[in-house]
């Protein structure tokens, strides 16, 4: 993952309220026709945390430090990031806005689905916008192009949809044979039963 320092991209001064770190989480593998959430996250940097810590569960890239001057008092700063997935559907499509304030965190999310089985290459891009409170002229940067990959499987060659069904109609054949069986101990145990013989 390219480091997230936003001064690299722009020649003006301008940065980031505070430090900041960068996660994006997505599904590695998904069942076809089922939908999976990817979510990228701008939080504040945790001190004491090195920049490269990564949680392989969540499949969480290594969280980068954001940082630059505090643009605060003279621009408004506004996150703004967008999915580009081929083949799958995903929503929201388009660019997702979140205002970037002191002190808070900004978060995006998007469903993703797929309707056949593969490997499904995506990209999250990531700009700052800051907007001069003086109604000067806005300014509009690259942070980040996350690259990911999700692949999308089959359960015994089913969708997500028919093993949902095929699994439904297992619970209810279960259900009626172990009814059955329940029904039938009661009459095996009184047909295995010899009555006491009558006493002469």
């Amino acid at each position: 993952m390219q480091p997230l320092h936003p001064e690299e991209y722009a020649e003006e001064a301008v940065g980031f309220p505070e430090p900041r770190t960068l996660v994006t989480e997505w599904p590695s593998i998904v069942r076809v026709g089922d939908s999976a959430p990817i979510r990228m996250f701008i939080r504040l940097a945790e001190p004491g945390i090195p920049g490269s810590a990564i949680d392989q569960k969540t499949d969480q890239v290594p969280a980068d430090v954001i940082t630059g001057q505090n643009p605060a008092e003279a621009y408004q700063t506004v996150a703004q990031a967008r999915l580009e997935l081929d083949k799958m559907e995903y929503r929201p499509t388009g660019v997702i806005s979140e205002a970037l304030l002191p002190g808070k965190s900004a978060r995006f999310s998007w469903s993703v689905r797929s309707f056949d089985g593969g490997f499904y290459p995506g990209t999250i891009w990531l700009h700052v916008q800051f907007i001069p409170r003086n109604g000067g002229e806005e300014l509009r940067k690259v942070i980040s192009a996350q690259t990911f990959e999700i692949r999308a499987d089959r359960f015994l060659g089913l969708s997500g949809n028919s093993a949902r069904i095929l699994g439904a109609i297992g619970l209810v054949l279960g259900a009626m044979v172990g009814f059955d069986i329940f029904s039938l101990t009661p009459r095996l145990f009184s047909e295995k039963t010899n009555p006491a013989a009558p006493l002469n």
